[in-house]
């Protein structure tokens, strides 16, 4: 009986605002103030709408792809377990953004096979401490810490051999390259001045991958969906 009356509230996070939702309902929106600390603003956010009975219910923080750090471990010879992977995503992630050597982080995976390259997210342990003292405060067990990129990747029942998932941000975008089966590489631009389809012909080009779908998610119009449509493909022929 106890576990039908559990929930799992889900706060959406960005440098500018704060959402807070159970299922696909909007509970409260907020945009964040500069005098705030995140701790502060996320308290005064759910504490309005998550009241329920002490370690029932459950939460789920969704960061917008520019708070985390996403990037490419390759499966070296030698490694033979995820947690091995994981040690070795240490090792690369300092490489790809030299200012967070010497910083505690957090590793995990958007998508993971083993032997194959992963897809993975660096997260700094001080955000991952914010939002564990939050769930604690609220008494809300911590169901998880994910980003719209593990969403996108994970909407799909079968990953596409090759092609491009890109989550677009308002300051910043995140692409995810994949060829053959196997993660490529991460690009992460600030493009704040061009559209949607803009930005997806752009990353197109530089990765050279012109006849590769892009699987995308715009944050700012809640929109999830695929470019170039097979409606635009057939219309313009073979210039992608």
């Amino acid at each position: 009986m106890l576990s039908l009356m559990t929930k799992t509230w889900r706060c959406d996070i960005s440098s500018r605002q704060l959402r807070a939702s159970l299922g696909d309902t909007v509970l409260v929106t907020t945009e964040r103030l500069a005098d705030q600390t995140l701790e502060e603003a996320l308290l005064a956010l759910l504490s309005s709408c998550c009241r329920c009975l002490p370690w029932v219910d459950a939460i789920e923080f969704s960061l917008d792809a520019s708070m985390a750090y996403h990037f490419v471990t390759p499966w070296q010879n030698g490694i033979s377990t995820p947690a091995e992977l994981r040690g070795y995503g240490h090792v690369i992630v300092q490489q790809h953004f030299p200012h967070l050597v010497g910083k505690p982080l957090k590793i995990g995976f958007e998508d993971m096979g083993y032997g194959c390259n992963a897809l993975t997210m660096a997260l700094e342990e001080e955000l991952w401490s914010i939002l564990r003292a939050v769930a604690r405060s609220l008494k809300l067990r911590l169901q998880g810490i994910t980003t719209p990129l593990r969403s996108l990747v994970r909407s799909r029942e079968q990953l596409p051999s090759t092609g491009i998932f890109a989550i677009i941000g308002p300051e910043s975008s995140t692409f995810a390259c994949r060829v053959d089966d196997e993660w490529q590489q991460v690009y992460r631009m600030a493009l704040p001045d061009q559209a949607v389809d803009q930005q997806l012909t752009l990353i197109l080009r530089l990765a050279n991958m012109r006849t590769a779908p892009c699987y995308f998610w715009d944050g700012a119009n809640g929109q999830m969906g695929r470019f170039p449509s097979v409606e635009h493909r057939h219309k313009r022929g073979s210039k992608y």
